[in-house]
């Protein structure tokens, strides 16, 4: 969605991509239905014409995405450092369906195994990638025919989080996971924020409930230098009195919101 808002020509080929899919899969299930031979010329010609028209555009969201998420990381990596008392490292892996280059075809395989944690940043170029999607296309025609659908491209995409080396979808707390993706969203912030010359507005919803009290209180510290956001909790004691004090804070209740007082807050949170 961030780089949607950032880059039109990203987000063209998204939307055209994603057309073509549909066009390709009826025909995928098609020639599934008709138990069609995937070598036969009339099948191969079908094929091609969808083929490349998927190329076109997806290897645009491919390499825009890839590049876009080794733009993100540094920023990324710095915030959970602060979200985590310097104790984490923070690595973020994207994982396309195919190879599109950037590594030999055994790493790359390490990668998706999660046994590959040491990734050199490399900007990838369009046109290779789009020749690496076609072979995958053209190499795996067969499988694709006999699942009626599109097994490959950026719509089988996945991004992968890890702290210290460690994978955070498998070995990681809440509390890790939820820092993890907060470090990232602040790092599309600081790049919206680059790119537009305006600030986006940052929406956390009732994040801190799944932060233990030490990365609530690096969150807070962290959220005071974006520049606009909307916090929603259900528990004032999340928040420090000073941060309260800094914030306009609302009551939402029923679908009305009504400003609420910081003696009112205060008062609350004294008797609560």
């Amino acid at each position: 969605v961030a780089l949607c808002q950032v880059d039109r020509a990203y987000c063209r080929a998204l939307s055209a991509f994603q057309r073509v899919l549909l066009q390709r899969k009826r025909l995928l299930k098609t020639l599934r239905e008709q138990n069609v031979n995937p070598a036969a010329p009339a099948v191969d010609a079908q094929l091609a014409f969808w083929d490349e028209k998927l190329v076109q555009h997806g290897a645009i969201v491919v390499a825009r995405r890839h590049n876009f998420l080794g733009e993100l990381e540094s920023h990324a990596r710095e915030r959970h450092a602060e979200l985590s008392a310097q104790r984490e490292q923070l690595a973020l892996h994207y994982l396309p369906s195919f190879n599109p280059g950037h590594l030999s075809d055994s790493d790359f395989e390490l990668l998706g195994d999660g046994l590959l944690t040491d990734v050199s940043p490399v900007t990838l170029d369009v046109a290779a990638v789009g020749a690496a999607y076609l072979h995958k296309l053209a190499s795996r025609r067969a499988r694709e025919i006999a699942a009626g659908t599109t097994l490959y491209g950026p719509h089988r995409d996945d991004l992968r989080f890890l702290a210290n080396g460690r994978d955070l979808r498998t070995y990681g707390s809440r509390g890790q996971q939820r820092s993890a993706a907060l470090s990232l969203k602040l790092a599309e912030v600081r790049a919206m924020t680059a790119a537009t010359g305006t600030a986006p507005l940052l929406l956390l919803d009732d994040v801190m409930s799944e932060l233990d009290a030490e990365r609530r209180s690096m969150l807070l510290a962290v959220i005071e230098d974006v520049p606009q956001a909307i916090v929603t909790t259900t528990d004032w004691d999340d928040f420090t009195p000073g941060f309260r004090h800094r914030s306009q804070l609302f009551h939402v209740q029923s679908g009305h919101v009504t400003p609420v007082s910081h003696t009112e807050v205060s008062q609350e949170v004294d008797s609560g």
